[in-house]
């Protein structure tokens, strides 16, 4: 779980006790995990309990099932076997989103509702209908409890096929705009529809790096935190499997978004992010909106900073489930943002104060 890097990141922003310098959080996929215990201000002994404890033994509370298997994959594949059953997807949501989140480790929902009020959680997911990034919050109407709120991090880390094949319906920014909400797009194949609700999958296929939805909120300075370190090739789908396989399971009914994965829309996206955050960061905080104007900033620009592994550190699996490997990547995303982020004069560097902590 490549998750495991930015929560480390969120562990060094609490240490330093910089949490409160935000006026928003968001989250895209694991990002809205890592976000959402960020705001109830989660130490760093819950981060490891979460990555390294609870998400490496989930055979021990799933009857002898662990919550990601790749190999359920010939499950969905295997033309002998076409019922590909809602409860034996590749990943099984519920284990983290309500048997940690809400049971094992519970969110601590009394802080994150108090500091909501005033740092608001923002879950990114991607809109079937509207064929955007959509932003599920309070003011969004889509939660007002912990149940709920996991049901949005549900659906932003809802990878279609890899996770299941049903979408999960919540009510996000998208209902503002009635007219992006039209079953013009879909296939007669979709039955239902609610009106200001629309079904949602992984932040992935829009959105995966969510500063623009940032910038769209208002935000003037964005801090972003990337779990792929600079300096490697982009990773890629094995042979296209994902796109070409396995989300048309969960995306027949949605024509346009299939043929946006099949044509590798989302990785253009990604792409984009990181060759813009690059520039920006290399040219010292220049904004978003003079880099792509091409003109001289100006003070009312907003401004993106992202904080990423080096080129020499592991790249953490999207799929480990190694303890070892997970505490790693908390590690590597811990010393990255507090070297970066904390007091030049402090007596202690990232790796002595991950060293005291974990």
């Amino acid at each position: 779980m490549r998750g495991s890097v930015t929560a480390g990141m969120a562990c060094a922003i609490n240490d330093l006790g910089v949490a409160d310098a935000f006026d928003l959080v968001l989250g895209s996929s694991a990002g809205s995990i890592v976000g959402s215990y960020l705001v109830a201000r989660a130490d760093h002994r819950t981060t490891y309990q979460f990555f390294c404890n609870y998400l490496t033994t989930s055979k021990n509370h799933l009857n002898g099932t662990s919550w990601l298997d790749i190999s359920r994959l010939t499950k969905l594949l295997s033309p002998i076997r076409p019922d590909f059953s809602p409860k034996s997807p590749v990943m099984l949501l519920e284990y983290p989103m309500k048997h940690i989140m809400q049971e094992l480790l519970p969110l601590n929902w009394t802080v994150f509702e108090r500091n909501n009020k005033h740092q608001p959680m923002k879950v990114i997911a991607s809109g079937l209908f509207s064929q955007g990034p959509v932003i599920l919050g309070t003011e969004e109407d889509s939660f007002n409890d912990l149940s709920s709120l996991c049901d949005c991090i549900k659906a932003s880390c809802m990878l279609p096929g890899i996770a299941g094949i049903q979408p999960i319906w919540i009510k996000g920014s998208s209902s503002r705009d009635p007219e992006n909400l039209k079953q013009g797009e879909v296939s007669d194949s979709l039955a239902s529809f609610v009106p200001e609700v629309e079904p949602l999958v992984d932040a992935l296929v829009y959105e995966p790096i969510p500063y623009r939805s940032a910038l769209s909120s208002g935000c003037s300075h964005v801090l972003v935190l990337r779990s792929y370190p600079d300096g490697n090739l982009m990773p890629k789908s094995l042979l296209g499997i994902f796109e070409r396989l396995i989300a048309p399971k969960c995306l027949d009914p949605f024509p346009k978004v299939k043929k946006h994965l099949h044509d590798a829309g989302h990785s253009i996206i990604y792409a984009k992010d990181i060759l813009l955050l690059n520039q920006q960061a290399s040219k010292g905080l220049v904004s978003n909106q003079a880099a792509d104007e091409g003109r001289q900033e100006e003070e009312t620009d907003p401004r993106l900073f992202a904080i990423a592994p080096l080129d020499v550190d592991d790249v953490i699996s999207q799929l480990a489930l190694d303890r070892n490997v997970l505490l790693a990547g908390i590690l590597q995303g811990f010393v990255r943002a507090y070297d970066i982020l904390g007091d030049p004069s402090r007596s202690l560097t990232g790796a002595e104060r991950a060293i005291d902590l974990f």
